[in-house]
């Protein structure tokens, strides 16, 4: 069976994965640059899998893009999903976000994606709760649900103990580690995050921040945040590879204060590499895993939560964490998405 899949983000490894998974159930693959109307016309695959589709329309960057390219971007998007269903082609959307991270035009994009949803075969989320939440949202029926997988195999730190992690970013062997890692973007809620970090009187806490922040405003606003307060340590530029494993064996709990999990690869990154989690109630990420793999918080609480994660038992905290990620194998989420391309 040959797919089509569309955008293609070559910094995010979790298309790479699944894709390997389902190429040992039979599936091939092309990645086209554009989806065109002369390619609608001439493809001979079975099935366009759609991911972030504002990559498509241009509606992530819009201060690049005017509004009527944003506008002639779509229409073609939406011509070319009617050519293909008109040539029976089936359409299948991994919803990873109910709206762009960060949107400039909420209200667009979510016609938009209510329009998708309509057009698609079928829709796939990475849990129950985004599931419900996107039926909600886009006035659809039944959702598949393939849980995210973990990247315990992607990310390893080769011959460094946690000791040896811990010396080469200057933390110290004994402290409490919390680490907030990835992308900076409004939503993350970083610098409330620093806030709440602060509230904690504690010499012995320390707050790793790691990742570019995704505008020079925001990044302005993290700085200021953090000021003063040495056990606050941030490594604002992209992580390379070879330290995302690094940085996850020097923590003993990262942190997602969001107001809301939906999905992230965040927490499955975290929890593959062995390091629980401190992140929103009711949301993806206590469906996933309870204390002491998962430490929810209610509202704006994240700093009880923090303070709850110490004294903790790290080596079972860390065990419930990898038991936690490895119930949810890339290849129990390659099956889900293949029995969506078959139309099961």
């Amino acid at each position: 069976m040959r797919i089509a899949v569309a955008p293609v983000l070559a910094e995010n490894p979790y298309q790479q994965i699944l894709e390997r998974e389902l190429e040992a159930l039979g599936a091939t693959f092309e990645h086209p640059r554009r989806l065109t109307l002369r390619w609608a016309l001439r493809t001979s695959v079975a099935v366009l899998h759609l991911h972030w589709i504002e990559y498509l329309t241009g509606s992530h960057a819009t201060e690049s893009l005017h509004r009527p390219r944003v506008a002639l971007r779509t229409a073609r998007l939406f011509a070319v999903l009617l050519v293909l269903r008109a040539r029976g082609v089936r359409l299948v959307w991994t919803v990873h976000n109910l709206r762009p991270h960060d949107a400039r035009h909420p209200r667009f994009d979510l016609v938009v994606a209510r329009l998708v949803a309509r057009l698609a075969h079928r829709l796939i989320a990475h849990s129950r709760y985004a599931a419900q939440v996107v039926q909600r949202t886009y006035g659809v029926g039944d959702v598949s649900v393939a849980y995210h997988g973990g990247y315990e195999d992607q990310y390893r730190a080769e011959g460094v103990d946690r000791a040896a992690a811990r010396l080469r970013l200057g933390l110290p062997e004994d402290a409490h580690v919390v680490l907030a890692f990835g992308l900076i973007r409004a939503y993350k809620r970083i610098p409330e995050l620093i806030a709440r970090f602060r509230d904690l009187i504690d010499p012995d806490r320390r707050l790793v921040v790691a990742g570019r922040p995704a505008s020079a405003g925001l990044e302005a606003e993290v700085r200021a945040a953090a000021a003063d307060d040495r056990r606050v340590i941030l490594m604002l530029s992209h992580i390379p590879d070879d330290q995302v494993a690094e940085l996850h064996l020097a923590a003993d709990v990262a942190v997602l204060a969001y107001r809301d999990v939906f999905s992230s690869g965040a927490l499955m990154l975290a929890l593959s590499l062995g390091v629980p989690v401190v992140a929103p109630q009711g949301s993806t990420a206590d469906e996933l895993a309870g204390p002491p793999a998962v430490e929810p918080y209610v509202g704006t609480d994240v700093g009880g939560a923090l303070a709850r994660t110490k004294p903790i038992d790290r080596d079972a905290a860390r065990r419930a964490a990898l038991e936690a990620a490895r119930r949810f194998p890339w290849s129990a989420a390659a099956r889900t998405v293949m029995a969506c391309y078959r139309g099961d």
